[in-house]
């Protein structure tokens, strides 16, 4: 059987890919994360690899700030990010991926990626890279 993958981007130019995550994430609970290789490994054997945008300059660079699991069967999924739009600023961007799971009232972080876009031209954010078995 051959496995299936995609790419599903999170930056402040598009719109948040909540209805693709919620359909990838719901339902399933995370077996493993993998800090050393950016991955989180889904109870149905889907792996998901965590790429902070790399740029060619200063601007543009961002970092994985925090990868972690949750427990419990996954039930709601919520983006947040903290992008000011002004080119001149130098607060860190920040999107961030949250999962609400099974029987804990508050969000678990799951995925924070933190940079600088400055001038917008090398991009920002990250993207998870899909694999499905």
């Amino acid at each position: 059987m051959e496995s299936t993958e995609n790419t599903i981007s999170y930056d402040h130019r598009s719109k948040p890919p909540k209805a693709e995550l919620t359909e990838l994430l719901v339902g399933k609970s995370i077996i493993e994360v993998d800090i050393e290789e950016k991955l989180i490994l889904l109870s149905d054997g889907t792996e998901l690899t965590i790429e902070p945008n790399e740029a060619e300059c200063c601007d543009g660079e961002f970092a994985l700030t925090v990868l972690q699991g949750a427990e419990n069967a996954i039930t709601s999924v919520k983006l947040k990010d903290r992008f000011d739009g002004k080119r001149a600023s130098r607060q860190q961007d920040v999107f961030e991926l949250f999962v609400y799971t099974e029987g804990v009232r508050h969000a678990q972080k799951l995925v924070e990626v933190a940079g600088h876009e400055g001038q917008g031209y090398y991009g920002s954010g990250f993207r998870i890279h899909v694999s499905k078995p």
